[in-house]
């Protein structure tokens, strides 16, 4: 199991990960599912690969990108049918993170979620990386305007929470030539179906 750990001053974005990753293995297809940025997508469809919106059992590899729990109870049947799994969440930390905080619970523990896979011998870790996205927005309005454009949140939800947001906004922000910073852990766990009769 390889952990690569990049120092959290040298980011990492989650779209270039994902194309050196592919370019590696070079599957014929791949399937995504979850919350696809436009960075994302413009990134694999520049690498050439074609993407599948479900799980697909013909195609050996399966991206979840913040997946997770809605997709947790179809990935045992996939590892057992020898499926790949790149599963990448966010880490439950992170100025991004507080700021989401304010205007959602949190989602479940993806950690647990995967321990249990692992644990039971359905599915063998193969790698573990991490590393951290660095969001830069022109100010609150701004980051409000993005995660409506990515159906984060609504109106009603951000009209609810304005003083605790603006309030965590302040606390929560770094100074950059952009406007201002938010910072985001990330980890992604590669898995395989586990050894038979474990």
């Amino acid at each position: 199991m390889a952990d690569r750990s990049p120092a959290p001053s040298v980011p990492e974005d989650t779209a270039d990960l994902l194309r050196g990753r592919l370019r590696l293995c070079q599957p014929a297809e791949v399937s995504v599912v979850g919350q696809v940025s436009a960075g994302v997508a413009r990134a694999l469809a520049e690498g050439g690969f074609s993407t599948r919106p479900a799980p697909d059992p013909d195609r050996r590899l399966l991206v979840l990108l913040h997946a997770l729990p809605e997709w947790a109870g179809v990935l045992p049947g996939l590892l057992d049918r020898g499926c790949e799994l790149w599963i990448i969440e966010a880490q439950p930390w992170g100025s991004l993170h507080r700021m989401l905080r304010v205007l959602r619970p949190p989602r479940p523990d993806a950690p647990a979620l995967i321990a249990d896979l692992t644990a039971s011998g359905r599915a063998d870790l193969r790698d573990l990386t991490r590393w951290e996205e660095r969001f830069v927005f022109s100010g609150l309005p701004g980051f409000t305007e993005a995660l409506m454009d990515q159906g984060l949140t609504d109106a009603a939800s951000l009209a609810a929470a304005g003083p605790d947001l603006r309030r965590a906004w302040r606390g929560q922000i770094s100074p950059d030539p952009g406007g201002a910073a938010l910072l985001q852990p990330m980890i992604c766990w590669t898995l395989a179906g586990g050894a038979p009769g474990r």
